[in-house]
């Protein structure tokens, strides 16, 4: 048991709807812990983008998430749920995902059934998904694979859009029965949706608030009202960063300098405070001789 899952655990069983901001790199979830939220995602969307420059269509493999994984559970002291999109194959890939992310510093994961290669569940048309038992037996393998009982499995699934809402809540009570801790049924969805996704499923639900969905013109305080436990924000951060990046290299580009975009940047002394670097002179005085 470590002080992040127990953490996490303690989450989900307050009482009130646990906001995430979505990561994708060290910097990104360190911003999140400044920020002063509980709990931190990893988008393996945002992953895609950031360090493959790809999209989110089943390029990411086990072990690029996990260098991610790690960075950022050694430096962050938040818990961390990590998207680990399918478990990377079958059951006894995904037993073996649990085991490598919870060694990395995860407390949580979230699996899917899509079928490899997967894609972003918020793209156009329909997602295929894996069939019923395989899906169930993989959440089963994932959640035999803890070795701390804190570790948080969110079970996903993508079978709404081709299969509709009832297939969907049936699969995602069935994961919960099968050793999933919160129950995510992915889509962009009405308030009259949610609802009843609260309603049929036995257990948390978490709801995906990227700004391309449905979803996302609701507030917090109205999807806790909702039933919601968990409200993933994934595109937040990657969404502002690429608005701020295009902004300044075109100011950049039209001015010949960056002048004009400097009241929008922090500073040189807040960038060293965000990474620590403070703590690592601390480390120079204490360890390295006098110059």
């Amino acid at each position: 048991m470590s002080a992040e899952t127990a953490a996490l655990r303690r989450a989900l069983a307050d009482p009130g709807i646990v906001v995430m901001p979505a990561a994708f790199d060290g910097m990104s979830a360190l911003e999140v812990a400044r920020a002063g939220f509980q709990v931190v995602f990893l988008t393996g969307n945002g992953v895609s983008a950031s360090a493959l420059a790809l999209p989110d269509v089943g390029f990411l493999n086990l072990t690029d998430v996990a260098t991610v994984t790690a960075n950022i559970a050694r430096n962050v002291d938040l818990p961390l749920i990590v998207d680990a999109d399918t478990g990377y194959g079958n059951a006894v890939n995904a037993y073996h995902t649990v085991r490598v992310l919870e060694a990395a510093g995860a407390a949580g994961i979230m699996l899917e059934d899509q079928v490899n290669p997967k894609r972003c569940g918020l793209l156009a048309g329909n997602r295929e998904v894996v069939g019923f038992d395989e899906a169930v037996g993989k959440i089963a393998a994932a959640a035999s694979a803890r070795r701390d009982p804190d570790f948080v499995l969110i079970g996903r699934t993508d079978s709404a859009s081709a299969h509709g809402l009832d297939e969907a809540i049936r699969r995602a009570n069935a994961f919960l029965g099968a050793g999933a801790d919160v129950g995510f049924v992915e889509g962009a969805w009405t308030k009259n949706q949610i609802e009843a996704i609260v309603k049929g499923v036995d257990g948390p639900i978490m709801i995906n608030q990227d700004e391309s969905s449905v979803s996302a013109q609701y507030t917090v305080a109205e999807l806790a009202t909702m039933g919601v436990k968990l409200a993933v924000y994934p595109g937040i951060l990657r969404y502002s960063v690429c608005y701020a990046m295009r902004w300044g290299l075109e100011i950049l580009k039209q001015d010949g300098s960056t002048k004009r975009a400097r009241d929008r940047m922090i500073s040189f002394t807040d960038y060293n405070d965000l990474v620590g670097l403070d703590g690592v002179k601390n480390l120079e005085d204490q360890f390295l001789p006098p110059k």
